[in-house]
């Protein structure tokens, strides 16, 4: 990526980006509601590696901005 300067800067590799201010149990929430939707429509999603479940989750509910 080119910075500002026209230097190449390095680009981060964050696929969600958590407030500071936000309480575990808020995101333990939305993993649980995430999981209880993905059983109720795409169950064999639920197969999958556990990182990768937790990461789609958090990366819906917070989005890097670009």
């Amino acid at each position: 990526m080119i910075g500002r300067d026209k230097n190449m800067v390095e680009r981060r590799k964050t696929i969600f980006c958590i407030p500071d201010n936000i309480p575990q149990g808020q995101m333990v929430e939305i993993f649980q509601r995430t999981m209880q939707l993905l059983e109720n429509t795409f169950p064999q999603d639920l197969k999958s590696p556990a990182i990768s479940l937790v990461a789609a989750a958090m990366r819906q509910s917070y989005p890097c901005q670009r």
